[in-house]
């Protein structure tokens, strides 16, 4: 972005110190393909992020949500779960959101990035079998 770095630092080492700072989460990897290939898919329904409120106020975003049939699409990288209290405070978020009725689909960047149309097909799939049982 323009303007995020000093000019005296160059656009090169403008460039490497970027890499070097830790991605927010709405960036990780595999989110925007993950998104993509539901839209052209024409997969319904979801949002993304969404934002649940617990039993106790608590808020987790969901990577991608379809509110409706209360699924929660996750898409985990190591670029997040960089220490064991962000791992663990991810876990007790989804036994939470599991307590308040929500199913849980766990997916990893790699998943979505490496084999984007299996990783769909297991979306789609399980938003089939809610629907179904709806």
């Amino acid at each position: 972005r323009r303007g995020s770095f000093p000019r005296r630092m160059g656009r090169h080492a403008a460039a490497a110190a970027s890499r070097r700072r830790p991605r927010p989460c709405r960036a990780l990897p595999g989110r925007a393909p993950a998104h993509a290939g539901l839209r052209r898919r024409g997969l319904v329904g979801w949002v993304a992020p969404h934002r649940v409120a617990d039993e106790r106020g608590h808020v987790h975003a969901v990577d991608v949500a379809f509110p409706a049939l209360r699924l929660a699409v996750e898409i985990d990288g190591w670029a997040w779960h960089t220490d064991p209290a962000r791992f663990g405070a991810d876990r007790r978020a989804w036994n939470r959101l599991e307590r308040q009725g929500w199913h849980l689909l766990h997916l990893t960047a790699d998943d979505v990035l490496l084999h984007l149309e299996a990783t769909l097909d297991v979306i789609e799939t399980r938003v089939r079998e809610l629907a179904s049982a709806a």
